[in-house]
């Protein structure tokens, strides 16, 4: 599925679901002739569009340090509530260049995206509400030190694709109506799109879930993991297919793989974006 990102070429509602686009994603800054308007957004929403938000001022402005993270996101939150958009809802934060290693870590550790994700808040279920745009380097960088909501473009990658991100920028350019749009490929249910409905985990149900332990809390946990895609029944018997189950999931989302269900393997399985 194809969503489109632009700056000052608007199409309209119209133009965009005769193009069949699936969301767009627009620019928050402090330059008013490019940021999202309420017009705009009353225009997409009329026509079924969700919409995402990036935050860009200059280029390289992820090197200006912890404090000017901190101010773009106040800045950022303030645009997002005069649009009177959801308070849980993401914005990328736009690395816009071919960022070293050591730039994005310093960034994420103690500088503008750590000050960005300090100042944007948490989400439904705790994941952090400053969202990274930038190529793959960047992307695992911020996946490493806790940002939720990923962007990746193409430019910049050598031709990998992160496996943590929710959005990518595939390069392409397509022309709705007269107007030039990127093209980008959803990866994530939850792109941090408006329009997201979020599903709270269950309460964690205060026991590790290991090899051999049966109840519903087992039959809770493999009905979602099947509602994810994974192949297992539902039987309430954690045995060793739920096991191997678990730790593929543990594997592909980073977490500690040792195939019990803790509170953290248990959240996840309802709140981490899904892997087509």
């Amino acid at each position: 599925m194809t969503v489109y990102d632009y700056a000052w070429d608007r199409p309209t509602g119209a133009e965009l679901t005769a193009a069949g686009a699936e969301g767009v994603i627009r620019y928050l800054s402090h330059d008013p002739t490019k940021d999202l308007t309420a017009a705009e957004l009353a225009d997409l929403t009329a026509h079924g569009i969700p919409v995402a938000l990036v935050w860009e001022t200059t280029t390289q402005r992820a090197l200006d340090g912890r404090q000017a993270g901190v101010s773009d996101a106040h800045d950022a939150l303030a645009k997002r509530r005069a649009l009177n958009l959801p308070d849980t809802m993401p914005v990328y934060f736009a690395v816009d260049f071919d960022i070293t290693q050591q730039q994005a870590g310093a960034s994420c550790v103690n500088g503008y995206l750590s000050g960005a994700r300090d100042t944007m808040g948490r989400g439904h279920n705790g994941e952090s509400l400053a969202g990274v745009y930038g190529g793959w380097t960047m992307m695992d960088a911020a996946h490493m030190y806790g940002h939720y909501y990923l962007w990746q473009t193409d430019a910049w990658s050598g031709g990998r694709e992160h496996d943590m991100i929710d959005l990518y920028q595939d390069g392409g350019t397509t022309s709705i109506s007269g107007h030039t749009a990127d093209t980008n490929q959803i990866i994530s249910s939850n792109w941090g799109q408006n329009t997201y409905q979020h599903t709270p985990a269950p309460v964690w149900p205060g026991r590790y879930i290991h090899t051999g332990d049966t109840g519903e809390d087992v039959r809770t946990w493999q009905t979602r993991m099947g509602q994810r895609g994974w192949t297992l029944t539902a039987d309430g018997i954690y045995g060793p297919i739920s096991t191997k189950v678990c730790k593929l999931f543990q594997t592909e989302k980073g977490l500690q793989v040792d195939g019990i269900v803790g509170p953290i393997t248990w959240n996840a399985t309802w709140t981490a974006p899904i892997t087509p």
